[in-house]
């Protein structure tokens, strides 16, 4: 069984800082990145394992008891992630599943059509909206109610409305392609 206190040169009884102190002094001490010797980097997995145990309070509570009793069986076990393969220097979630494959880019498929459908549907309940206010507009204009506002008024709503339908149909659908 490894000695992490021996790794981390600390006593037994240290407290959570002082392991964090340790940690950090030696780390800083044997990252790969500062110091170039052949040993470094085994060194400093070694170091980050010690801390990794020692770190978690509950992880360091069943080492110390396997350490004291001598209980090799029950091994503290250590959670493999992305920092734990290869050579530690790998990050990011492509390495932490590295059978799963990319997700292909987004392609115009089932959804644009079912996109495009709704939209006509959608086109085609507004016309029939705008024509009425236009045909309504007209009944009433010929109907004698010349001298109401409000003819003229929804005659010209129904009209401009059903004009920027179409012509808001026709830019997205034929122009912008």
């Amino acid at each position: 069984m490894k000695d992490y206190y021996k790794i981390l040169s600390i006593d037994a009884s240290a407290d959570a800082e002082e392991i964090k102190k340790a940690y950090r002094k030696m780390a800083l001490q044997y990252h790969p990145d500062i110091n170039q010797s052949a040993i470094a980097n085994d060194v400093f997995l070694e170091i980050n394992e010690a801390y990794r145990v020692l770190g978690d309070a509950e992880i360091k509570r069943r080492y110390d008891i396997n350490r004291k009793y001598g209980l090799e069986s029950r091994g503290v076990e250590l959670k493999e992630d992305k920092f734990r393969q290869g050579d530690g220097r790998k990050y990011g979630t492509a390495y932490k599943y590295p059978n799963r494959e990319p997700r292909p880019a987004r392609q115009s498929g089932r959804h644009d059509k079912e996109n495009k459908a709704s939209n006509t549907v959608m086109f085609y309940i507004l016309l029939i909206i705008g024509c009425s206010a236009i045909y309504a507009s007209i009944r009433d204009l010929f109907a004698g109610n010349a001298e109401d506002k409000g003819v003229v008024t929804g005659l010209a709503f129904g009209l401009s409305f059903t004009a920027l339908l179409v012509y808001g149909y026709w830019y997205y659908y034929y122009k912008k392609e």
